[in-house]
């Protein structure tokens, strides 16, 4: 792993224990995989984020739950009007 690698975050584990899931990278949507530690195959659960990106300053994947149906995420929207007043 380098510098120049995206960041890994685990996001939670399995039911049986034997797979773990991990958010890689700060992409959005963002892919949340599902990786076997025995195998240490790693396939695609789901990818996740907010429907609007517009405005989207921050984006977190928190958690996914131990039979990886459910999950949680936060983020921010930064979002203004621009008026235009002329004479």
């Amino acid at each position: 792993m380098t510098a120049s690698d995206p960041p890994i975050s685990v996001v939670g584990w399995s039911e049986d224990g034997r797979a773990f899931y991990v958010h890689t990278g700060t992409d959005v949507p963002a892919r949340i995989d599902r990786i076997d530690i025995k195998t240490g195959q790693r396939t695609l659960l789901k990818e996740i984020g907010p429907a609007d990106l517009t405005g989207l300053g921050m984006f977190d994947p928190l958690t996914v739950s131990r039979d990886g149906s459910q999950y949680a995420y936060r983020y921010r929207k930064v979002l203004s009007t621009l008026f235009i007043v002329s004479r």
